[in-house]
């Protein structure tokens, strides 16, 4: 490796399997595009059979792809360590992911917080990947995350210890969201919104700020796709129609829930959203349940939406209702129509 000098360009991101970059990379001086950088294991750095951070630095010639991958984060030992990739400066990655790796998890939980905070990334960043990061909770921190103004894709993927999710509202131009293997999320409150609550000492009843009530605010203002998967702890996704000075993703056309199977409650709000042309719900049982006796409030929540599928099955399709037997009924004014489907 260390003799292709004139190499200016090396892509690895397909190959999901490596332990580690060869060490004579640090020796491509003409090398300015590189998509994914793995961090050596504790062991293989110790015996230096591998690029690492300290070989990163001196190559200063060296961009980053569109597209940047740094696997295994959860190998960097110290936040100096982390901040010396310095991201911030690379304003030409548009995609990013971060990827803390599944192994020796449980030597490093706590620590990943700080990493992540270190890894921060340049505000022109619009898709962004986090995956088998191991800290409780991805809000506040990082901090960087509310100030990616022109983030337009997030996923969240087997953040198994985290709690609560950050502050999704507040991106300007967010317009998917996945969050799927986070099996310690049990609810979805006002802080997902990134609304600030405060609780009367003597009621108990929850105030907004003042700057919330006095003028209109859009939440997930451009949102148009959101998807949650393998959320086995998931029960409530909540919302109090605290002030109609607040309007909640306006854009939203599809939603998709698969394998949530204690989702029990959907927000209020969703009833209002006349962008939502398309509901998934499959593996969630007693969403299931809820959906099949149609007189229930979670129901009244969405049986507005034209495209409605549970299971893989259509209970509604373009405006047509299709009964347990595969049959056709076209409503109008509360009059219908059956006919057999193929």
């Amino acid at each position: 490796m260390e003799k292709l000098l004139n190499l200016k360009h090396l892509y690895l991101s397909q190959c999901i399997q490596l332990k580690g970059l060869s060490k004579g990379i640090g020796y491509l001086t003409c090398l300015q595009t590189l998509d994914m950088f793995t961090i050596p294991s504790y062991e293989n750095k110790n015996k230096g059979e591998y690029f690492d951070i300290e070989d990163l630095e001196k190559m200063k010639s060296l961009r980053f792809g569109s597209v940047f991958h740094i696997k295994d984060c959860g190998s960097i030992k110290t936040v100096e360590d982390a901040k010396k990739i310095d991201l911030k400066k690379f304003d030409q990655i548009s995609s990013l992911i971060l990827s803390f790796g599944n192994e020796d998890r449980n030597n490093r939980f706590g620590d990943d917080i700080k990493i992540l905070e270190a890894l921060e990334p340049h505000p022109n960043l619009k898709c962004l990947k986090i995956q088998d990061f191991m800290g409780a909770s991805l809000s506040p921190r990082p901090k960087w995350l509310m100030s990616l103004v022109n983030l337009k894709k997030i996923r969240l993927y087997s953040c198994v210890n985290c709690e609560i999710l950050p502050s999704f509202g507040k991106l300007p131009v967010l317009e998917r969201l996945s969050v799927s293997s986070m099996n310690s999320v049990k609810r979805l409150g006002l802080e997902f919104y990134g609304i600030e609550e405060k609780k009367d000492q003597e009621d108990g009843d929850i105030e907004m700020d003042r700057l919330f009530i006095d003028s209109p605010l859009i939440l997930f203002p451009k949102l148009e796709k959101i998807y949650f998967g393998f959320m086995e702890q998931l029960e409530k996704w909540e919302w109090s129609n605290i002030t109609s000075t607040i309007r909640i993703m306006p854009c939203l056309m599809h939603l998709e829930f698969w394998k949530c199977p204690s989702l029990q409650e959907l927000p209020q709000f969703l009833q209002t959203i006349t962008s939502l042309k398309q509901l998934s719900i499959s593996e969630c049982e007693i969403m299931e349940e809820q959906c099949q006796k149609k007189t229930s409030k979670e129901w009244d929540k969405i049986c507005h939406i034209p495209n409605i599928e549970i299971n893989d099955k259509f209970v509604r399709k373009d405006g047509i209702w299709i009964d347990h037997e595969g049959n056709e009924s076209n409503i109008n004014d509360g009059v219908g129509t059956s006919s057999s489907t193929n």
